[in-house]
């Protein structure tokens, strides 16, 4: 029971530090279509979920960049600019 509480307690606790705009993960969003602008819109109306997204890569039907460069060498400039922490992938 204690056990219970206390898991609770930290995420709350977790939560609102993440609302106050700490303790974020810094995130790209690799995506085609309304997939990936609906997981943007969910993690920027969530914030206490503690996701800063700092860049959307759209991507074709076939899987490619939409720019003069690939996906993995706008990843890779993204990564060498700042931290990222995770990558999502909407499919």
């Amino acid at each position: 029971m204690a056990l219970a509480v206390e898991r609770r307690l930290l995420r709350a606790v977790g939560r609102r530090i993440r609302r106050l705009g700490r303790n974020l993960r810094n995130v790209i969003i690799v995506g085609a279509g309304d997939t990936t602008f609906e997981l943007t819109a969910k993690l920027a109306r969530h914030n206490d979920l503690g996701y800063h997204v700092v860049a959307i890569i759209e991507i074709d039907g076939n899987g490619n960049g939409t720019g003069p460069e690939t996906v993995l060498e706008r990843v890779e400039a993204l990564i060498g600019r700042s931290p990222i922490d995770e990558v999502f992938v909407a499919a």
